[in-house]
């Protein structure tokens, strides 16, 4: 068996965060979905096909173009890249060793280092979630797990024989 035993949380603190959990996932939404889009940023096209002629597109176009029709259309919305990128881009596209200068060595590294930064993290959420227990353990005597079960029912699952 594992010499790692299983720890169950008071049911209050599991409730508490995920009440804490929730209130700024919603906090989070309202933000997201009360900011403005800031249209002056952007261009816009009309999305709609017609062979009829539009006055205010005219207009906007300076008399270039009457009506956004099929024909018209994908000579407008082509674009073209910029022939320094086009020649700085060709390298990497006609070799694949310049597309991927990672080794195994590098990719290693990278793991290494991604797996350090999350078992660090893991070690800080756990820091925290036992100083937090600590605090409540101190005014009860006896730990609830999260069915609201007192934990010494259990024992039996981390005892060794």
């Amino acid at each position: 068996m594992n010499s790692k035993s299983i720890k169950f949380q008071p049911q209050t603190v599991m409730l508490e965060n995920f009440g804490v959990l929730s209130g700024e996932y919603n906090n989070l939404m309202q933000i997201l979905h009360s900011c403005r889009m800031p249209l002056k940023n952007f261009v816009l096209m009309p999305c709609r096909l017609s062979m009829e002629a539009d006055s205010r597109l005219e207009n906007l176009t300076e008399r270039r173009i009457r009506a956004w029709s099929h024909a018209i259309v994908p000579d407008h919305l082509r674009t073209k890249v910029d022939d320094r990128v086009l020649v700085e881009s060709r390298p990497v596209v006609d070799n694949p060793t310049v597309r991927t200068p990672t080794s195994a060595e590098n990719l290693q590294k990278l793991i290494n280092q991604l797996n350090k930064a999350c078992q660090n993290a893991s070690e800080l959420l756990l820091n925290a979630s036992k100083d937090e227990i600590d605090v409540e353990d101190r005014g009860s005597p006896t730990t609830l797990n999260f069915w609201g079960v007192p934990e010494e029912k259990f024992d039996f699952l981390t005892k060794k024989p």
